[in-house]
């Protein structure tokens, strides 16, 4: 992806006691104007494949034969957070198909938001898209089933210009009707080790998403042939009247927050390829001040965002209206500084309404002590402890809850979320006025009910001498239809038990004693007669437990 230079608006407003200056930023955006991938790669592929189905039909391992009368399959998203990310979303889209054949752009909604050839949809991460690559925060996942035609691995991942002579990673999956799917510019080393000829399934694990090829930041280029190997746009809207390929079509937009952040300092987007300078701080003092900052995809004209803050006892402390007028941006940032003066020592919120929807952000002023909760918990709560938190709360319907502390999140017997709660909890340092640092990236624990009457736990969730490596337990396919591979990767050799729980909290299936060695090791879990909804897959070690989340489609 190309880009031009950013440009900024400085707009001041006065609200005693306060001044209150507000910046809009947008990010770079694409002017590119060739295809990600030259007629030479295509061809290239096109060979590689050719190659790849003879060899495994000289084996004895041919590919499943392609029935072309069957329909493109139903497309779902391509890209999954992973279980250590905790924003509201972490991409925006830079580029759609180009369906214009001459030298002009037209995009599926006879909009511009692409360039002129451009044979896919661009999925970048965003906001600091070079951090979040090298955080591996999102995972590039099969959009549909089939088989893996061709993949490519080991290319340098931090292009940032145009260069056909840059290889680049990526996945071919075809699909049974023949038709396929292209996943482009994949981070090195991350590429699946499935090898060419092996069945992917939806929500399968395929690679990470980088910048490798042709490219200029870390991005997804996804791309679509029918069976005849002609460019597919798999968007309906009033430039494209075929019927949409999407299990549930994005609006063109898809307008809304992607991250709230809390900091001393502003952030640096830096120079490509480098890491991104988020200066994010998450613990302030009540004498210093704070940058409150939004960062949005599909801005859209005169749409009215409202940011307010709360202290600890829920006072309201500040509250600010902005309606933005200009074009409508992929893209974009909005600030607001805020001096604390003599302030409530406790968990703040930066509450944000945007395009009706609320979002929140929780941040402490000092640090907390919290021992316990047993409070019922309504509404958008959150709690921040200095070292350890117990709770035997009840996360009420249509409650949205955080729980963060330093050292460990003990949910005692008797903690509950009710259907329609959800629930989240992070480990994290508490250190007033220094960068926010996770501890511990197997930490964050996602319950969410939305389909059951009610989940009990009983659980840690802690930050030292945990048996659990980084990325320690891995579910694939997720969602999932029959049954899914379940890795275990430990710090030392140790036997676990693992233990599936259906979303009211029943157990559904205990596995035999896995033999988890140092390293990774897989498991494959017959879920054949699980009924459609959301589990729970349980790893205990000792007294220790992890635990995912996994759907049954």
């Amino acid at each position: 992806m190309k880009r031009k230079i950013a440009y900024t608006i400085i707009l001041l407003l006065f609200a005693a006691p306060l001044l209150i200056a507000q910046k809009l930023m947008s990010l770079p955006q694409n002017n590119q104007q060739q295809n990600c991938i030259s007629p030479a790669e295509y061809n290239l592929v096109e060979n590689r494949i050719r190659q790849n189905i003879k060899a495994a039909e000289a084996v004895g391992h041919p590919f499943p034969n392609v029935n072309r009368t069957l329909a493109i399959p139903t497309l779902f998203w391509p890209l999954k957070e992973t279980d250590n990310f905790k924003d509201e979303s972490l991409y925006y889209i830079t580029n759609f198909v180009d369906r214009d054949n001459t030298t002009g752009i037209q995009d599926y909604n006879c909009g511009t938001r692409s360039y002129d050839g451009h044979n896919g949809m661009d999925i970048a991460l965003a906001p600091f898209g070079w951090l979040m690559m090298d955080n591996q925060v999102s995972d590039i996942i099969a959009a549909a089933p089939g088989v893996i035609a061709d993949s490519h691995d080991g290319e340098f991942d931090r292009n940032c210009a145009i260069n056909f002579s840059n290889p680049a990673n990526y996945v071919i999956v075809r699909h049974a009707d023949g038709s396929a799917a292209y996943y482009w510019h994949m981070k090195s080393g991350t590429v699946t080790t499935k090898p060419v000829g092996s069945i992917v399934n939806i929500g399968d694990y395929l690679g990470k998403v980088g910048s490798s090829g042709a490219s200029t930041g870390p991005h997804l280029h996804f791309e679509i042939h029918d069976n005849q190997n002609a460019v597919i746009d798999p968007y309906t809207g009033s430039c494209n009247g075929n019927s949409s390929l999407w299990a549930s079509q994005k609006d063109y937009w898809e307008s809304g927050v992607i991250k709230l952040m809390t900091s001393i300092n502003n952030y640096s987007f830096n120079t490509c390829p480098n890491q991104e300078t988020t200066n994010e701080v998450n613990h302030f003092i009540p004498s210093g001040s704070i940058r409150l900052s939004v960062f949005l995809r599909g801005l859209l004209t005169n749409q009215a965002i409202n940011v307010q803050l709360f202290d600890e006892q829920g006072t309201q402390k500040y509250n600010d209206n902005y309606t933005f007028t200009g074009t409508n941006r992929s893209f974009t940032t909005l600030q607001w500084p805020y001096t604390f003066g003599t302030s409530n020592s406790g968990t703040w919120k930066m509450q944000v309404t945007y395009n009706g929807k609320v979002y929140n952000h929780y941040f402490t002023v000092f640090c907390n002590t919290y021992n316990t909760l047993n409070t019922v918990h309504t509404g958008n709560k959150g709690f921040i402890a200095e070292g350890g938190l117990s709770s035997t709360s009840t996360c009420a319907n249509s409650s949205n809850v955080w729980y963060e502390a330093e050292s460990e999140i003990v949910l005692s017997n008797g903690f509950i979320a009710v259907e329609g709660s959800n629930f989240r909890t992070n480990i994290d340092n508490c250190q007033v006025f220094a960068p926010k640092v996770i501890k511990d990236k197997d930490s964050p624990l996602v319950l969410s009910s939305k389909n059951s009457n009610s989940i009990a736990w009983n659980g840690i969730l802690t930050n030292s001498t945990s048996a659990f490596s980084s990325d320690s337990v891995g579910v694939y396919p997720n969602p999932f239809t029959s049954s899914f591979d379940l890795t275990i990767n430990t710090k030392s050799t140790t036997k676990a038990q693992v233990t599936i729980f259906n979303s009211v909290g029943v157990k559904v299936k205990i596995l035999p004693e896995v033999n988890a060695a140092k390293g990774n090791n897989k498991v494959s879990v017959d879920g054949s007669s699980f009924a459609k909804g959301i589990y729970l897959v349980e790893v205990k070690i000792g007294e220790e437990k992890t635990v995912k989340k996994i759907i049954k489609l």
